[in-house]
């Protein structure tokens, strides 16, 4: 059983607006990473806001039943994922068998490409399935120690020390770093200005003392705890002032696009890095994107069809 603390329907509009917002702003990254323009990383933010989106989500919840929780982000997040997968496997083995092995497929069945990398070329980006899986995973532990008031403090600290002393692997830990603050933030009224201050605080510093190229190194640590803490900063603005999106989310081309935009998340890379990429299609860069584009939607609404009527024949 689940108990919702109240979601309102403003909060929901703006919700929805940021994860539009997140899924145009990685299509954008990889598209300009496809150009081998360096600019790209500045719009690897939308995975931060995504799993910023989903720890505030379920901050505001109180989970009674694990085994239904865990089974429903299974149905959500897995079978759209091994689907997709099942699906690809073939066209590599028949067009760039050199570009797969079987190592790399049971590396991405059983959900480790982002923590042990032997990704398959061309689905690099579902890295993040293994993070959003370690975030779930940890999720039931974050809502037993959240009732402690000394949790947020030891975190932040211990955070902030893994980013610039320990720097144990510091991009994963950022990913959890943002959903596990952002959980926090959702499931307590008394500290969200304290939360609140703390991540302008930390973004004031962040922006202060990291140079361009810094921001322009994904690897670095400086760069992971900025995009974090901008992530952070963007989304709890956001359902702050949540009350200027009311009407937005009645809008069904929004609602729509919302919708399908974790299936597109999924679908889009492939047609723009890799073996499958379109963008050398036409000589033309305006239209091999708009083929991009037309291609992940028709594909992710696809997907999502099908990982429906699969969820019902197999009852879950």
């Amino acid at each position: 059983m689940v108990e919702s603390r109240g979601i309102g329907q403003s909060e929901s509009g703006a919700i929805s607006i940021m994860r539009i917002l997140a899924m145009f702003s990685i299509i954008v990254c990889h598209l300009l990473q496809a150009y081998n323009n360096r600019y790209c990383w500045l719009f690897n933010i939308g995975v931060w806001v995504f799993l910023a989106i989903s720890g505030y989500l379920y901050g505001c919840k109180v989970i009674e039943d694990w085994g239904h929780w865990f089974k429903t982000r299974f149905k959500k997040l897995y079978i759209p994922y091994i689907l997709f997968l099942l699906a690809c496997i073939p066209f590599y083995y028949i067009f760039v068998p050199e570009k797969i092995s079987v190592s790399q497929i049971i590396v991405h069945v059983v959900d480790l490409q982002g923590i042990v990398g032997n990704g398959i070329v061309g689905l690099s980006h579902l890295w993040f399935m293994s993070i959003i899986a370690l975030c779930y995973l940890a999720t039931p532990i974050l809502q037993y120690l959240r009732r402690f008031s000394m949790v947020l403090y030891i975190f932040t600290i211990l955070s902030l020390m893994n980013f610039f002393v320990f720097k144990i692997e510091v991009s994963v830990f950022s990913c959890f770093f943002v959903y596990a603050l952002c959980y926090l933030w959702g499931q307590t009224s008394r500290k969200k200005n304290l939360i609140l201050s703390l991540i302008v605080a930390l973004f004031g510093g962040s922006l202060a003392t990291i140079s361009w190229n810094e921001i322009l190194d994904y690897e670095n640590s400086k760069n992971q705890l900025f995009h974090a803490v901008s992530a952070l900063l963007f989304v709890e603005m956001g359902i702050l002032y949540s009350k200027f999106f009311d009407c937005s989310f009645r809008n069904k081309w929004l609602k729509a696009v919302d919708h399908n935009s974790y299936e597109v998340y999924i679908t889009h890379h492939i047609f723009i890095l890799g073996p499958f990429s379109l963008m050398a299609f036409s000589p033309f860069s305006w239209m091999n994107v708009v083929w991009v584009l037309i291609l992940s939607i028709l594909t992710a609404v696809v997907l999502q069809k099908v990982s429906l009527k699969l969820s019902k024949f197999m009852h879950i």
